[in-house]
């Protein structure tokens, strides 16, 4: 039977979570058998009908925690010290990838979860048919499937959840909830990418999460392993350390992430031209890369938008800053329903009535940088760009929702990610209501 995951493997233990191992005792045959099904762990296979003997291993010993208990308080929930560990009866053969243990601190950092669980939520554990010996096991996918999230605050995780703290970490998709771990993935790991070396790192065990997966409002919660090394060494007597790692490059993300958004918006680009119009001075038109230098002594260091569109819709707008700093402008924090363009029809912004605040302001900055402007259909979720915003980034105001370091990279990620996946569900009218356009502009400091 197989309704969980394993997130970590040295020589002859595994890790998983705790609650996965609930109720498991050794028969007469050596074997752990709940429900009468054999518990198996399988190594080295991402088709559960094409393991072998050589890829399955069985319990000798199971380890829970002491400290393991589950919790709830009318719709508060969580889990306390959800690690477990099992002795396998012999060492099985070397595998091609072995995870070392890693820390992730930062809220946005991006991270993959993988696992044999289900794909939506609420679903039933399945029967399949193993090929090589015809043996009947249970699963809620017979295929590994993998999903991307990024780490969200625990400040923001406990006020949905209640019972987390620092030994946990939260993870989900803030923009769209399409990715997610759900029923049966728990136990397997939660892993980060060391930039140098390219391999994963294990930094938490699948814990619990929403009942309907892939819930935006909810993120996953995950056991963060670093918080329980001791409590591993001292159970396996194996030299287990914590790993450094080094993160991508903010920056270079970031060009990643920009040049991803223009193909993906290719079809819909140019509909969009934006006019950067210092108040009471000359306005710069949207092409190529303009010069904002408020130098000259006396001269206003405020300036507007001009927005002119040859399609309809709700306007998303975006501030790349010269120091690597990201704002979304709209929807901010006194308009989370954003702007509405009408075609070929001159917007200016900020209003502010409409937008809560009536000037940008340039600040001592010098450098290159961007303003994204992207129309969206009616129809398209505009109130997940808040939502997801602020799940993001603490530093919410009228002026916009601000990003800084990782933070920003999540944001760009997930955005771009919500676009491609959106974009790429409707082939039939790709494009129809949509636009795309940017400006590039030189900072001078005063």
């Amino acid at each position: 039977m197989l309704t969980c995951g394993d997130g970590h493997r040295v020589r002859d233990w595994v890790v998983t979570a705790a609650h996965c191992v609930v109720g498991y005792s050794k028969d007469a045959s050596g074997d752990f058998q709940p429900d009468g099904r054999r518990l198996e762990l399988v190594f080295g296979v991402d088709n559960l009908h094409r393991a072998t003997p050589a890829s399955i291993g069985l319990p000798e010993a199971i380890v829970r925690h002491d400290a393991y208990k589950e919790e709830e308080d009318g719709e508060k929930f969580g889990i306390r010290a959800d690690i477990a560990l099992i002795k396998l009866r012999s060492k099985m053969r070397p595998q091609k990838l072995f995870a070392t243990i890693a820390e992730t601190r930062d809220p946005g950092e991006f991270l993959t979860t993988a696992g044999f669980g289900a794909t939506v939520g609420l679903s039933d554990v399945k029967q399949f048919s193993r090929a090589s010996d015809g043996r009947t096991f249970w699963a809620y996918s017979a295929t590994l499937k993998q999903a991307s999230v990024s780490s969200a605050p625990l400040e923001h995780c406990h006020k949905i959840w209640g019972f987390v703290d620092e030994r946990h970490i939260c993870a989900g998709l803030p923009f769209s909830g399409f990715d997610d771990s759900c029923n049966g993935d728990s136990g397997g790991p939660l892993m980060k990418i060391d930039f140098e070396s390219r391999c994963p790192q294990l930094v938490g065990i699948v814990s619990w999460g929403a009942r309907n997966c892939g819930n935006s409002l909810k993120p996953g919660v995950y056991t963060r392993v670093s918080s329980y090394i001791e409590w591993i060494r001292q159970h396996t007597a194996l030299p287990i350390v914590l790993a450094g790692s080094k993160a991508i490059p903010f920056s270079a993300r970031q060009k990643e992430l920009l040049k991803a958004l223009d193909e993906a918006l290719v079809d819909v680009s140019q509909r969009i031209n934006i006019r950067i119009e210092k108040l009471g001075g000359k306005s710069t038109v949207g092409v190529g890369t303009e010069t904002l230098d408020f130098t000259k002594s006396g001269e206003s260091t405020k300036f507007g938008l001009r927005v002119e569109s040859t399609v309809s819709g709700r306007l998303v707008l975006i501030d790349l800053k010269p120091d690597g700093q990201i704002r979304q402008v709209l929807p901010n924090g006194f308009s989370a329903s954003g702007a509405n363009v009408e075609a070929s029809k001159p917007l200016f912004l900020p209003e502010y009535d409409k937008h809560g605040f009536d000037a940008f302001e340039a600040e001592p900055i010098p450098g290159a940088g961007r303003v994204l402007a992207i129309i969206v259909p009616p129809i398209y979720p505009y109130e997940l760009l808040m939502r997801g915003a602020k799940s993001l980034s603490g530093a919410v105001s009228d002026r916009g929702v601000k990003f800084d370091g990782a933070s920003g990279v999540a944001y760009l990620t997930h955005l771009v990610d919500h676009i491609q996946r959106t974009m790429a569900a409707r082939p039939a009218t790709r494009g129809g209501d949509w636009g795309y356009g940017y400006v590039d502009y030189k900072q001078v400091s005063r």
